[in-house]
């Protein structure tokens, strides 16, 4: 497995592992690639988002006995006899009450139940509640900036940049696209060319062991117009962002 390291002097401070270092390894099951390794200094700025969705949802009158009803069924909400109790007890026992309620649950058009509801001076609660409805896949972006001290550096980089974006194109032709190939992402205290053999950084959340590479920018001189002697650029700054192939479950979390 090839192994493409920058700067060339992170192999020798990370002996210690004092140095912490991301690792993207392409994992090259599917699409173009071929299993390759790449390690950079660990970037400034680490972000993790955990985040869940969640709706509005109006129950209505109805569905707030149902949920009450199936939450004691199930457990959460005490006995079937204290499910009971809650549906006899949310019952209007006043008359206006009981006509408010019946202008929302027949069939009424809209003027009708408004005009009851007015007379009456009572609308039926809507039990607005947050409904839960998923949590999304995480994304990851990292920035480096890139400086050769020699040839061989700029031509790793080079190396580094091609490697990012030959795999994230798919392969294929005019009828079919293969995916594009996984990425596992890691922080990690030492440089190891073998699949899950560098010590990760214990301090910081990991990321799911599959991710797509979905975005890469490469730019170039940013520190000014200046070429090396080969024609290699002075500096590469580039952006690689990646996302986990699932979207992930509190199990997930637990065991990375």
């Amino acid at each position: 497995m090839s192994s493409l390291i920058f700067p060339s002097a992170l192999r020798l401070t990370a002996n210690d592992g004092s140095r912490p270092m991301i690792r993207f390894e392409c994992l090259g099951s599917g699409g173009t690639g071929t299993s390759s390794l790449i390690y950079l200094p660990a970037p400034e700025g680490i972000q993790f988002r955990d985040s869940a969705a969640y709706n509005d949802t109006e129950l209505g009158f109805r569905g707030a006995q149902i949920a009450n009803a199936a939450g004691a069924l199930s457990g959460n909400g005490g006995s079937m006899l204290d499910g009971l109790k809650n549906i006899v007890g949310s019952i209007p026992t006043s008359m206006r009450g009981i006509i408010g309620a019946a202008s929302n649950i027949l069939p009424m058009d809209d003027a009708t139940r408004t005009a009851v509801g007015v007379g009456t001076g009572t609308t039926l609660n809507k039990n607005i509640v947050s409904e839960f409805t998923q949590v999304g896949t995480r994304t990851f972006t990292f920035e480096f900036l890139l400086v050769p001290k020699s040839e061989s550096e700029a031509t790793i980089i080079k190396d580094i940049v091609k490697t990012f974006r030959e795999n994230l194109y798919p392969s294929g032709d005019s009828y079919q696209l293969k995916y594009p190939p996984k990425w596992k992402v890691q922080f990690v205290t030492q440089p190891n060319d073998q699949p899950n053999g560098s010590s990760d950084i214990g301090y910081l959340p990991k990321i799911y062991e599959e991710t797509f590479l979905t975005d890469f920018e490469s730019s170039y001189n940013s520190l000014g117009n200046i070429w090396r002697t080969n024609s290699a650029p002075l500096d590469t700054t580039i952006s690689v962002t990646f996302q986990e192939s699932k979207a992930l479950t509190k199990e997930d979390i637990k065991k990375l």
